[in-house]
Formats: structure tokens, C-alpha cells, sequence
């Protein structure tokens, strides 16, 4: 309510409470700043142009990657596959007619056993001389021969695939064993350090954040060897710091993480940061 006599007053408007924010303006990072002696827009501009045809490399062959994957993945091509294939091609653009003609026959020779029909020129049973002599002598037919031959070929790739199914799985055994001696034997060397070092508790916390970083690349019979390295400068850099800190003929501070601060709440146990996410079986 107003006074009698009392001017009315104009409304207010209300403005918003935050005002817009303009959104950034994309600038490309090629385009040469202001204020650039000459000199330096010479050396951005070189700069710039060799960017511009790296990105365009890369593109190419970023292309050309996709294209041999795709046209693999296509054909089901494996690798021992296309090296024979190149190999052909390579003799005959050396000119090496007679190799590429010898690497020719042999995939003949392989089609022929597989399909087991004979090819003008071509012996598929040039890798089986017994049954090539059997043949000749008339005591079995060329067909029975040729099938005999391809059981044996099939026989030979699945004892090859089964040698290399076992070498797979003792390998993956052996770096099993390997892993937990090398668990075992930081397991050991923690409980040793622990039941020694008052100092352990709070080094043990500056290690742990680092412990999967640290063993990265490291096999694992190295890895005490690398805590323990680790371990040893920890060690030495505290006891530099008690030196020069400590208060004149008092006891000792108590060694106290270094750097930023303390780690946070990781790692409980060596074993935890050394594989995040596991659990002892």
C-alpha cells in the first residue's frame, strides 16, 4: 500500500540470478598468434606445415591399415599365408620365373591332395615316397594313396597343433610357478623386514602406492631385489632426514612419510598392491 497523494512507483523487473555464460570459442590451434616477430611466425609456420602433413600421413596410413585388416579378416588370411603369397609375387617381379613356378607347384601340389584329383605336371605324392612307390609298383591305386597321404597330413597337423596346445599350457604353468614363488619369496622378505625394522610400518605405506609401477617389467624372481633397492633408499633418505632435523641431543622424530603426504587408503598388504583386485587363493 501506498501514502495518499503517493506517487506509484514503476515495477522492478526481476533479473535472473545468474547471468549466461557465453559458451568458448574454438580457436584452431594452428592459426599463428598475434604479436609473433618475424622469425618466430617463420618457425610457427614451419611448425604448423609439418603438423598438416603429419596429420595427413597418419590419415593415409591409418587407411591403409584398415584396408589389409579388413581384407585379412575378409578371407580368413593367416600369416604364414600371406608371406607365401608375397613370396610368389616378389619372384615374379624380380623376374625369378623358375622359384615363383616352384612355390606355384607346391600349392598345387597341396590342392591336388586335398581334393584328391590329379594335375597334369603335378606329384602330390612327392612328400609320401613310399606310397609314390607303391603306386608305380602297382599294389595300391593312385586315389587310395592319395587318401592315405591326407590322413597323414591330417594326423601330422593335429599332433602339431596338440604339441603346441602343451607347450602353451606348460609355459602358462611355468609362469604360475613362477608368480607365486615370486609372491612367496616377498612374503618372506616382508616378515623379515617387519620383525626387524620399527621403521617398516610407515616405509611399508610409502612403497605400497608404488609397488605395482615398480614391478611392471620386473620378472619375479627380481622382485625382492627391487623392493628391497627401494626399501634400502627409503631407509637411507629418512635417516639423512633425522640427521639434520631432529632437535640437538633429543631423541630422534619418528619417520614420517615424505612428499606430499601419506598415501591414501589402498593397499592394505603388499600382495594387494602388487596385484589390485586379487585375492590369495
Amino acid at each position: 500500500m501506498r501514502a495518499p497523494g503517493e506517487a506509484e512507483k514503476p515495477a522492478v523487473v526481476a533479473q535472473p540470478a545468474v547471468a549466461a555464460v557465453a559458451a568458448p570459442v574454438k580457436t584452431d590451434p594452428l592459426l599463428m598468434p598475434e604479436g609473433l616477430q618475424p622469425k618466430a611466425q617463420e618457425r610457427f609456420q614451419m611448425l604448423a606445415n609439418t603438423l598438416k602433413e603429419r596429420d595427413a600421413q597418419v590419415e593415409t596410413l591409418q587407411s591403409q591399415v584398415s584396408y589389409v585388416r579388413d581384407t585379412f579378416q575378409e578371407h580368413g588370411i593367416r600369416r604364414e599365408q600371406f608371406e607365401e603369397a608375397a613370396g610368389v609375387i616378389g619372384a615374379l617381379n624380380r623376374g625369378d620365373f623358375a622359384q615363383a613356378q616352384q612355390m606355384l607347384v607346391e600349392q598345387l601340389r597341396q590342392v591336388s591332395l586335398m581334393t584328391g584329383q590329379t594335375m597334369p605336371g603335378v606329384d602330390a605324392l612327392q612328400e609320401f615316397p613310399d606310397l609314390r612307390g607303391k603306386v608305380d609298383q602297382l599294389q595300391i591305386s593312385e586315389s587310395d594313396a592319395l587318401e592315405i597321404a591326407r590322413m597323414r597330413k591330417g594326423q601330422a597337423a593335429a599332433q602339431g597343433q596338440q604339441r603346441q596346445e602343451t607347450q602353451q599350457r606348460d609355459q602358462a604353468q611355468q609362469r604360475q610357478q613362477s608368480h607365486q614363488a615370486g609372491t612367496a619369496a616377498v612374503d618372506a622378505w616382508v616378515s623379515r623386514i617387519a620383525g626387524t625394522d620399527l621403521d617398516w610400518p610407515v616405509i611399508e605405506a610409502q612403497i605400497l602406492p608404488n609397488v605395482k609401477e615398480l614391478l611392471a617389467d620386473v620378472p619375479p624372481q627380481s622382485w625382492v631385489r627391487v623392493l628391497e633397492a627401494q626399501y634400502k633408499g627409503l631407509k637411507g633418505a629418512a635417516g639423512a632426514f633425522r640427521r639434520t632435523a631432529s632437535p640437538s641431543g633429543g631423541e630422534p622424530s619418528p619417520l614420517r612419510p615424505m612428499g606430499a603426504g601419506a598415501p591414501q587408503r589402498a593397499p592394505t598388504s603388499m600382495f594387494e598392491a602388487m596385484f589390485p583386485g586379487s585375492a590369495r587363493a
